[in-house]
């Protein structure tokens, strides 16, 4: 929420500015991952943490400023030791690093002719010495400096560019992921129906999906407003009465002949009133007509605009006439990788690299698993490099591979005269992985062969090649998880996101207000852009579904959700108490001592070794309050689904309409969506930080299954000298009877019987 209090501030700023540049003031923490960096060393940049500022195809940029501030050690000696400032390859700042001055602050002016669109990488780089003449470590200990990235802050000078009024704008001028802050999107629509909700739902979805990570926040208004990008959902009447107030000489609604999508832009009325005769349209801010006949029609659109690879076409409007949709299978999601199935790098998104020097710039890959992915420590994960590596190098340098930051294995470079591997072999646990973003990392060392002291080492025959023709293999994975569990559904929508379609989700509004439908297609937009696909076959819904296999999403103010849903809950928001809250949290183990029979205690029983998915345990103290939901809160709780065991529910909830509009905005935000897990969270609108508290009142319940593994499979894994003990004596057996049987045949032959 401080963000968004960030970006409002911001956008208060542009609106007094009117037609001229605008200035915004960002903190980099805001829309970057940064850190405060230590730089060791004679020297040192930042080139491994890939710094890089993102400009938006819509802005024009006429100065940017960023400010850092930085401490050294005391050390160094000020005329050897240099800060320099470097943006796109060009050095825009240069400082010396003085030991008398424990910490500055730095300010570099950026030209705009180096701020056009695209990913700016920059870096730190520093010089440091603390020996004026003669021979010095590289590695000294007090040869570092501070780099504070947390607080540094950019300033931008900045205009938005006129719209180019064609519908193919939406996808590579629009909505891009660049973009830092996304503006606010004002979503206009007609009476609520199911068909209305689910075509501004894929709307917003379509939107938030071209964003890909950046928080998308919607909101509705009856009316067109300025300066904010809107989408006007409905049909031709609706149409002529949101615009016909404007005047404008383009009667869009009078040629509306199907499903239809237009891009304008944004109409506006002057305070005086005075635009009925000169109507007057922002070139900075878009109209996206979302428009049909019937439904049917709308649905259409919605879908075509939702669609995030549809070629869009150059012109500023357009009629649908079909859309062809795939068929989707479950748990396929975008980055996500499919078991049972062997990836190149290539295909993974790594091309063939060299790494360069003694410590280069560790580079790697991301890829996700699903969230209900059981990953146990029988199956192995399969790497397999093909790397070169150069010559004179000594034979203690090794390519050490990480996965999600713990060190896996290290490949050996040992070879003074150079060499290379083909289908080099890393096997690693499937329990090294963890369902959701995995990170494989690449970080070779290479040292020199010879390093003397005082010594001219040579550094350009430090190189190794890894191509991308290697590959990752996985194997099959069952599909088991402990629910409820709200981290799931953050992570990829599940158990609600199984398919990318949502073809197995109903959203339903209960008390039918504008204020919870906007929660809903907040949170839907949200789920959205973690799948990478439109809830095209969701089911929408203003009152309780008839009863079918499908999981709910109930998007209401308490009092107005149904009271079976309400009294199955892990709590009861409506009634005084009873409220448990978890005490005495410690971790859970796994007792031995169910099974004291004397077999126990040489096998254990199958069931006994699978992965416990719940680590800790704790006692629920149980009391009884009023009230126990105040406003100024909001609420996301997940159960099973009292009349289907297979199924869950998942209610976003709050005591009123303006907290239900809070509460789903509050979801796009980063720290709000790391905090849930468990299967009730609460939210506190109140707080610019948005304090989130998690817990797991409730019962357990799983979802999916683990495959019967096979007892020879288990029993060779577990026990392996009883297995060979076991294969040794039926091989023992079979050969004595193989012989006794020929031995009684022969007899037979030779008797004549």
């Amino acid at each position: 929420m401080k963000k968004f209090f960030v970006f409002i501030i911001c956008l208060n700023i542009w609106l007094t500015a009117g037609v001229d540049a605008r200035t915004v003031s960002l903190p980099l923490k805001d829309f970057m991952a940064v850190d405060n960096i230590r730089l060791s060393g004679i020297e040192a940049n930042t080139q491994r943490f890939e710094l890089k500022l993102p400009i938006p195809e819509r802005w024009k940029v006429h100065e940017a400023r960023l400010t850092f501030g930085y401490s050294n050690s005391s050390a160094l000696i000020k005329d050897r030791s240099k800060l320099t400032f470097v943006f796109d390859g060009f050095v825009l700042a240069q400082n010396s690093l003085d030991p008398l001055v424990y910490k500055k602050n730095l300010t570099v002016t950026i030209p705009p002719s180096l701020l056009g669109p695209g990913y700016h990488p920059f870096e730190i780089q520093v010089a440091q010495h603390s020996v004026e003449s003669g021979c010095e470590d590289p590695s000294a200990p007090e040869l570092w400096t501070s780099i504070e990235l947390v607080d540094a802050v950019l300033e931008l000078k900045m205009d938005l560019k006129p719209i180019p009024l064609r519908v193919s704008a939406v996808n590579d001028f629009l909505y891009d992921p660049k973009n830092i802050y996304p503006p606010e999107i004002d979503l206009v629509f007609p009476e609520l129906t199911p068909g209305i909700m689910k075509s501004v739902a894929l709307c917003a979805s379509g939107i938030a999906n071209r964003y890909e990570f950046r928080r998308t926040p919607f909101f509705n208004t009856a009316n067109i407003s300025r300066r904010t990008d809107t989408i006007v959902v409905g049909d031709p009447e609706f149409l002529r009465s949101q615009l016909s107030r404007f005047n404008l000489p383009d009667r869009i609604w009078e040629n509306i002949q199907g499903p239809h999508l237009s891009l304008h832009h944004l109409p506006y009325l002057e305070q005086n009133g005075a635009s009925k005769s000169n109507p007057k349209t922002d070139p900075g801010f878009a109209l996206i007509i979302v428009c049909g006949r019937n439904e049917e029609e709308i649905l259409k659109a919605s879908t075509g605009l939702s669609l995030l690879s549809m070629p869009l076409p150059d012109a500023p409007s357009v009629h649908l006439t079909d859309i062809q949709l795939p068929v989707l299978a479950p748990y396929r999601f975008k980055k996500g990788l499919v078991p049972g199935c062997t990836y190149t790098l290539k295909a993974l998104g790594m091309d063939s690299c060299t790494f360069k020097g003694m410590t280069p710039i560790p580079k790697g890959i991301e890829f996700r698993l699903p969230s209900n992915a059981h990953l146990t420590p029988n199956d192995q994960a399969v790497l397999s490099l093909t790397i070169a590596y150069g010559a004179a190098m000594r034979e203690d340098s090794v390519l050490n591979i990480q996965l999600n930051d713990k060190f896996v294995t290290g490949i050996p470079l040992r070879d003074p005269a150079g060499g290379n591997y083909r289908d080099y072999e890393v096997q690693f646990l499937m329990s090294s992985l963890k369902p959701g973003i995995n990170r494989l990392l690449f970080a070779p060392e290479l040292v020199p062969l010879i390093t003397d002291q005082c010594t001219l080492i040579q550094t350009g025959n430090l190189r190794i090649t890894l191509f991308d023709n290697s590959t990752l293999s996985l194997p099959e994975i069952d599909q088991w998880i402990e629910m409820p569990n709200l981290g799931a559904f953050l992570t990829d929508g599940f158990p609600f996101g199984r398919y990318p379609d949502m073809r197995e989700t109903q959203i339903c509004i209960p008390d039918k207000t504008p204020a919870s439908f906007m929660a809903s297609v907040n949170l839907i937009a949200m789920t959205a852009q973690k799948i990478g696909f439109p809830p095209l076959a969701a089911s929408w819904h203003v009152d309780t579904p008839a009863s079918e296999d499908k999981d709910l999403i109930f998007v209401s103010q308490t009092d107005t959700i149904p009271s079976s849903f309400r009294e199955a809950a892990p709590i009861n928001l409506t009634t005084p108490g009873p409220i448990k809250m978890p005490h005495l949290g410690r971790p859970k183990g796994n007792c031995e001592n169910e099974n004291n029979s004397l077999l126990s205690k040489f096998f254990h029983p199958r069931q006994n070794k699978i992965t416990q998915v719940d680590i800790e345990e704790s006692k629920l103290v149980i009391l009884r309050a009023d009230p126990v939901f105040i406003q100024g809160r909001g609420a996301c709780i997940e159960f099973q689904n009292p009349k289907d065991k297979n199924r869950s529910v998942f209610m976003l909830t709050a005591q009123n309409q303006e907290d239900m509009a809070k509460t789903g905005q509050a979801l796009w935000d980063p720290r709000v969506q790391a905090s849930l897990r468990g299967d009730t969270a609460f939210i506190n609108l109140t707080d610019p930080e948005l304090d989130t508290r998690s817990f797991r009142l409730g019962d357990n319940y799983y979802l999916g299954k683990v495959s019967p593994i096979p007892f020879m499979d288990y029993y060779a894994n577990t026990y392996p000298v009883w297995f060979i003990g076991v294969i040794v004596v039926l091989c023992f057996s079979l050969a004595m009877l193989l012989y006794m049987l020929l031995r009684a045949r022969n007899k037979r032959r030779l008797t004549g019987d």
